[in-house]
């Protein structure tokens, strides 16, 4: 959705400036090398915290699944070794995965063939989840409600343990659906801020969407959560905790 938060996850490595000396380039390969990069942006990949070069091995992977190490050493004017370097943090991240050739040509062991995994894979679902927002607009509240519960389907609700212990709980899963939540005390009860929304520009068209973000609180803490009304393009967003609204 928009920026779908980071489209590959954890991505990844420190920036790497387009220059030719932070990313081992000569100056010719550098305009080649910024044109892939130009392409993974389009694509969503998270090129502010992604290493150039990965970049490029996914945008060539991408374009040409099942290419070797050598196919890739030649597009990208590398050494072997330095691509198989790359391509071993990519497996890691679980972006990259090789595909054993059934075949064997001449002696030896036959070449790995490397193609993008599906957690690699940009997805565009933004008119898709517009189109269904639109129709939980249209039926009302309730179906927030409801599609907050299927989202707390796989833990109990509430959590388990005092207030502090679900707050604490709360924060971990938000943190793993890229809410970037945080909480303080407040002499009225804890609060719940955001810093980062994972609707993107959609909170902005759907302002409802911090209604389920209340509803998802709610459930996990056992208590009544309010939002506190301000504009949702303007982080951090609060949701208020009623402590006296809490579950046994």
């Amino acid at each position: 959705m928009g920026e779908c938060a980071e489209a590959f996850s954890p991505l990844l490595a420190p920036r790497c400036p387009l220059t030719p000396d932070a990313c081992s380039l000569t100056a010719d390969q550098a305009p080649r090398l910024r044109r892939r990069l130009h392409n993974c942006a389009e694509l969503g990949y998270n090129t502010r915290t992604m290493h150039a070069t990965r970049r490029a091995i996914l945008e060539y992977l991408r374009q040409h699944p099942g290419a070797t190490v050598n196919d890739l050493a030649r597009a990208l004017e590398m050494t072997p070794a330095n691509v198989r370097h790359h391509l071993a943090i990519l497996k890691a991240q679980g972006l990259v995965e090789a595909m054993q050739t059934r075949f064997r040509y001449g002696h030896g062991r036959p070449p790995k063939h490397y193609r993008l995994t599906d957690a690699a894979q940009p997805m565009h679902l933004e008119p898709l989840t517009r189109a269904l927002l639109d129709y939980i607009h249209e039926e009302g509240p309730q179906v927030l409600a409801d599609v907050a519960r299927r989202m707390c389907a796989s833990f109990p609700t509430p959590l388990r343990g005092n207030l502090r212990e679900r707050v604490q709980q709360a924060l971990t899963i938000l943190q793993g659906w890229h809410y970037a939540p945080r909480w303080e005390a407040h002499h009225e009860g804890p609060r719940i801020l955001f810093s980062q929304c994972p609707f993107g520009a959609l909170a902005r068209d759907y302002p409802s969407l911090c209604q389920l973000d209340a509803h998802l609180l709610s459930l996990m803490l056992g208590a009544e959560v309010e939002h506190d009304g301000r504009p949702t393009h303007e982080p951090p967003c609060v949701f208020r905790v009623k402590p006296q609204s809490l579950a046994a």
